[in-house]
Parts: structure tokens; C-alpha cells; sequence
């Protein structure tokens, strides 16, 4: 997977689907706004994984801190692994390298980035073993006690206290 995401449509303001400039809708358009959100329309060859890391890449040219996370590997896939768990559950996909659909959009946004990836920024080892180990599908979201990724069962209704 060494192809390259190059070219990126850079909007104003936030999505609006009805409202998204046509050469976004485009298969293989990487378009990014003004709030941080990047959309991705598939072409049926790109990966989340490869979004990810141009989503890094651009965030970095604006913020420092993103800097080390710049053509790290296990950065674009706990990145693509938590877009894919939290922003793109319409695509029913969980494996990062898969291609996105054509025609289908996938959504990443910066902040979420930089969430889950500053906590690493001084300790890459930690990176590379927090990806290691949430190869299964189950991931910790933003450093915090909140884990993403696959679900099995629809869990136990709470009771409700009247």
C-alpha cells in the first residue's frame, strides 16, 4: 500500500452534503474544511490507512505537536482504527487497509487525531505497543477509559429506576 494521497480540495466552512462542491463527490477526492473534518470519497484503491495519514500529514503543517506522528505507520493505523469505530460505521469496515468503497465517504477529524495520538508525542514505544495490542478490534479512545472497536452483543438493558 505505498500509493500516495496527493492531491487535497481544501473548503470553506463545514460539510453539508447537500451543499458539498461536486469535485469532493468525485471518486478519490481528499477534501478538507475549514473545522478539521477531512472526507474522503473512495475510488475503490485508497484505505483508511492512507487517509489517515495525509489527515496527519496536512494536521502537522498547521500544528507542531502532530509533527512526530509524520510517516509513523502505527500513528496512521490507530488513527484509521478509531475513525473507522467512531465517524465511519456506515462502511462496515474494520480492517484499516481495506479500500473505502467507490463512491463511499470516510471521515476523519483532526481533533480526534491529535486526541488519541499527543499522548504518545514524547514516547513512540508506547504507540507502537498500544497498536500491537489493539490489533483484535478493540481499542482505547483518547486516552481514556473508553474502548472502541468491534462489539459482539447488544450488551444488558440497565434497569431504571422510577
Amino acid at each position: 500500500m505505498s500509493q500516495q494521497l496527493s492531491g487535497v480540495t481544501t473548503a470553506q466552512g463545514t460539510r453539508d452534503v447537500q451543499g458539498l462542491d461536486a469535485t469532493a463527490k468525485e471518486p478519490g477526492a481528499l477534501t478538507m474544511f475549514q473545522d478539521g473534518e477531512v472526507v474522503y470519497t473512495g475510488d475503490g484503491s485508497g484505505t483508511p490507512n492512507q487517509v489517515c495519514a495525509r489527515a496527519i500529514e496536512l494536521t502537522a503543517q498547521q500544528d507542531a505537536e502532530m509533527r512526530p506522528f509524520v510517516g509513523l505507520q502505527d500513528a496512521n493505523t490507530a488513527a484509521a482504527r478509531q475513525a473507522l469505530a467512531k465517524n465511519n460505521q456506515h462502511l462496515r469496515m474494520t480492517d484499516p487497509n481495506s479500500p473505502v468503497p467507490r463512491g463511499e465517504q470516510f471521515y476523519v477529524q483532526t481533533s480526534d487525531l491529535k486526541k488519541l495520538l499527543a499522548p504518545f508525542a514524547k514516547n513512540l514505544d508506547k504507540l507502537r505497543e498500544f497498536v500491537a495490542a489493539s490489533a483484535d478490534g478493540g481499542f482505547e479512545v483518547g486516552g481514556s477509559n473508553k474502548f472502541g472497536g468491534n462489539v459482539r452483543s447488544k450488551g444488558l438493558p440497565l434497569p431504571i429506576d422510577r
